[in-house]
């Protein structure tokens, strides 16, 4: 009579890719995402190594499949970024005109053309 293998250790954990994707388009960290989807970082880790990527190749790490999947998220942000500046939110459009146009609150002024002042406005933390 043939001896039947014997099965040592946990049930292996599935992990919901859909829910990644999404934790991913949101930039939670790969550590947020295992504990989200019921698993350890490690668990999470293998899963990924698992899949094949846009290549046809293995991800090889976290950061990888990360990087492909974040950028739904990305784009999301910054149509809503966009949306809110075209609504007229001052904070968002200098926001926008400082990160995208290269805009600063530095000021020169010049008095009898012989001196400059620079003044720079900073907000109080208070």
């Amino acid at each position: 009579m043939a001896k039947k293998p014997n099965k040592m250790g946990a049930p292996r954990k599935e992990v919901d890719f859909h829910l990644v994707d999404i934790l991913c388009g949101l930039q939670c960290t790969g550590e947020e995402i295992a504990r989200k989807c019921g698993v350890s970082y490690p668990t999470l880790l293998a899963r990924i190594r698992e899949l094949d990527n846009p290549d046809g190749k293995k991800y090889k790490t976290f950061l990888e499949y990360f990087s492909a999947s974040s950028s739904e998220g990305k784009t999301s942000l910054r149509q809503m970024q966009f949306a809110a500046a075209k609504k007229g939110s001052v904070p968002m459009l200098i926001h926008l005109g400082k990160n995208i146009l290269g805009q600063t609150d530095k000021h020169d002024i010049t008095t009898d053309g012989k001196k400059t002042i620079h003044v720079r406005f900073t907000e109080n933390e208070d």
